[in-house]
C-alpha cells in the first residue's frame, strides 16, 4: 500500500513538473492589528503573484477563533481566551500549484 502511494505522488510530481507550471509565491501575509484583546477583530491579507497565473483561490483556516476570508483578505475574531494563535491562507492558482504561509497572532 506505501509503495503505490509513494509511485503516485511521484507520478503526479512528474506531470506537475513537466507541465513547467511554477507554484504561485506569497510575498506577504499581514496582520492588523498584530495583537487583539478577547473577542477582537483582526484584518488579515495575503499578497501572492504567479509568473503564468493571476487567478487565485484563497483559503484561510485558524486553529481557534472565526475567519471569515474573501479573496486575499479576511477577518478573524478572536476567541474568548489569551494566548498566541496561529492563522494561515494557502494560495492555489489554476494550475493546482500552491503556496500556504502561517501567521500568528496575540491575543491579550
Amino acid at each position: 500500500m506505501n509503495n503505490r502511494i509513494i509511485a503516485l505522488i511521484l507520478f503526479i510530481g512528474l506531470v506537475f513538473w513537466s507541465c513547467g507550471n511554477n507554484a504561485p509565491v506569497i510575498t506577504s501575509l499581514t496582520a492588523e492589528p498584530e495583537t487583539t484583546p478577547k473577542l477582537g477583530t483582526v484584518l488579515l491579507t495575503c499578497n501572492a503573484h504567479d509568473e503564468e497565473d493571476n487567478t487565485f483561490v484563497y483559503t484561510w483556516d485558524c486553529t481557534l477563533g472565526t475567519i471569515i476570508g474573501d479573496g486575499n483578505t479576511a477577518t478573524w475574531t478572536a476567541p474568548n481566551e489569551t494566548g498566541v494563535f496561529s492563522i494561515s491562507c494557502e494560495v492555489m492558482d489554476s494550475d493546482h500549484g500552491n503556496a500556504i504561509e502561517t501567521i500568528d497572532i496575540v491575543v491579550s
